[in-house]
């Protein structure tokens, strides 16, 4: 295993550089106008801001895990992952966030039997300026099956929302619907968002089962690189993921941003 995790320490110290060289967003009320006096004349003139600088909107996230970072009261975003499952997240205060959601294919099933259900909760806040700490928990309910399962993590992130590395850690219970598989898997994860360009970024997830899997004899690992094409409101993630096995599967999502 440690033959996996060097490489991933590898990428991801360019993000901590970044997270460590950059400063601290500017807040949308200070990023949306500057205002200029002329000496001479005494005028006024409007100047916008840099050109950068709309605050990454998918600093909450990575691709499926969640980073320390968290949404500010009234923000959101709603979210189609893959053609599986649809998801909306909403900052109820600056340290509460609620997710809801539902299973795409359970939905253009016909006869369709049993809930279908996607949603967590996600509690935190920032430690120092670039020091954030959440925890949470999700789970999901395949209406196609008489199974679901459940993450509960937590994450401690260091950077901005421009360059930023998390590590993290949970349970994943499988269960029943009736009840609740009495054994759990340990994971553990190591994350990253580095913004490229103003509407560009890389994101990568890795995620290490530390405990077996009832699919699984060896302990599995699941790696994930992508590009996330961004702008003030919408996010695009375009990329890979490596599953046990060394078999790759495409990814994409798209979100929509708000607050």
């Amino acid at each position: 295993m440690s033959r996996l995790i060097l490489p991933l320490l590898l990428l991801l110290a360019p993000v901590a550089r970044a997270a460590e060289a950059t400063g601290q967003e500017p807040s949308p009320e200070s990023a949306a106008t500057v205002t200029e006096v002329s000496g001479t004349s005494g005028e006024v003139a409007a100047a916008e801001a840099p050109a950068s600088e709309f605050q990454a909107p998918g600093r909450s996230r990575y691709l499926l895990g969640h980073s320390g970072m968290m949404l500010r009261r009234g923000e959101g975003f709603v979210s189609q992952k893959e053609l599986l499952y649809t998801v909306a997240s909403v900052g109820l205060t600056d340290h509460v966030t609620v997710t809801l959601g539902s299973v795409l294919p359970g939905l253009l099933l016909q006869g369709r039997q049993g809930l279908n259900f996607v949603g967590g909760v996600k509690v935190g806040g920032s430690l120092t300026e670039r020091l954030h700490l959440a925890a949470g928990v999700e789970m999901a309910v395949l209406p196609f099956m008489a199974t679901g399962f459940g993450l509960a993590y937590g994450s401690l992130t260091y950077g901005t929302p421009d360059a930023h590395v998390t590590v993290g850690g949970g349970v994943t219970p499988l269960f029943y619907t009736s009840q609740f598989v009495p054994a759990a898997t340990a994971v553990g994860n190591v994350s990253g968002h580095l913004r490229l360009a103003r509407h560009f970024a890389a994101v990568t997830e890795n995620w290490v089962f530390l405990s077996p899997t009832p699919f699984v004899d060896q302990v599995p690992m699941i790696n994930t690189l992508a590009l996330r094409l961004m702008g003030r409101h919408w996010s695009v993630d375009l990329g890979a993921a490596r599953l046990p096995g060394s078999f790759f599967l495409p990814w994409a999502d798209l979100s929509w941003h708000w607050g």
